[in-house]
């Protein structure tokens, strides 16, 4: 078995960066206009009280099944935005809790959204 060097797992994380930058750089609108993204997001619609960790486990499974190959083993940064956008929106914290939302009364979420933050910011996180 092979082993990946410090300067592969760097590449591999600023080649990602790189698609992730392009994704930000799409009109939001465009991008969630995506059918498996509006069927998902749809299927949450007031499920968040009872099941927020299965939803949390459906939204990882959203980002990490790309119909389109991974970049690198990677999640795809389409789909990493689109679900950024989704938990940091502003429509979703009020509908969470009103406008004391707190994520971190949600591990499951919380984890998904530290995770996503720390591959944003260039760190190798795990997205599953």
């Amino acid at each position: 078995m092979r082993t990946v060097t410090y300067r592969a797992r760097a590449y591999k994380l600023r080649a990602w960066r790189a698609q992730y930058a392009i994704a930000q750089s799409i009109d939001i609108r465009i991008l969630v206009c995506d059918k498996e993204w509006q069927l998902l997001r749809e299927s949450l619609l007031g499920t968040w009280a009872r099941h927020h960790d299965s939803n949390v486990l459906r939204l990882r499974a959203f980002i990490e099944g790309s119909p389109a190959p991974p970049i690198l083993g990677l999640p795809c940064p389409t789909r990493t935005r689109i679900v950024y956008n989704y938990i940091t929106g502003t429509w979703f914290r009020v509908r969470m809790r009103g406008s004391t939302f707190d994520v971190g009364s949600y591990p499951a979420l919380y984890q998904l959204l530290t995770d996503i933050r720390a591959l944003v910011a260039g760190e190798e996180a795990v997205i599953s």
